[in-house]
């Protein structure tokens, strides 16, 4: 892949060969290259770490673990629906990865146990929409579900928090909206 930058001073270039165009260099960071790299070649990025988490864009080969995370009891509760058949999962993981992950760079990932590389739930930034006062804004939204057996031992929280760090040093995002059901 090639990350081309466009240089205000260098004239009519043609960069569109280019994977991706920037307009500057405070973002290009070896985490920035990675994540290019992995997305040009349809591969997971990493997301961040934890001492106990990794967290990272989910593959094609998480579908199936994703779909059954999804029929834990508490995604059931929360009324969280993914894909109404493994198929339909494959489906719409393939489309999420092109929409999310390589076009607007975040939406939901997998959170992963570091033992045992272990699918344990997902969180990540995903945009919404929400009515302040009779006008339609579009803000960033943070979710996190973690199952049922790791619940009340600190993994959410450690994954948010997480994300909260990542979201501000690696996308410049000052603001982001939870809404937590117990």
């Amino acid at each position: 892949p090639v990350i081309g930058y466009q240089n205000s001073h260098s004239g009519n270039q043609d960069l569109s060969k280019a994977t991706l165009v920037v307009e500057g260099f405070e973002e290009v960071d070896y985490q920035f290259v990675q994540r290019t790299y992995c997305h040009a070649h349809n591969l997971p990025a990493k997301i961040t770490s934890t001492e106990r988490l990794s967290i990272r864009e989910l593959s094609m080969e998480d579908v199936c673990a994703l779909y059954h995370l999804y029929q834990d009891e508490t995604f059931q509760a929360n009324h969280l629906v993914y894909a109404s058949s493994l198929e339909d999962a494959y489906e719409k993981h393939k489309a999420y990865i092109k929409h999310m992950y390589q076009f607007l760079g975040y939406g939901l990932w997998g959170v992963f146990h570091r033992d045992n590389n272990e699918l344990i739930g997902h969180c990540g930034i995903e945009p919404k929409e929400v009515d302040f006062e009779g006008t339609i804004h579009t803000v960033h939204e943070l979710c996190y579900g973690i199952k049922k057996e790791f619940q009340r031992q600190g993994y959410g929280r450690e994954a948010s928090n997480a994300i909260i760090t990542y979201a501000k040093k690696e996308l410049y995002l000052d603001d982001l909206y939870v809404m937590i059901s117990d």
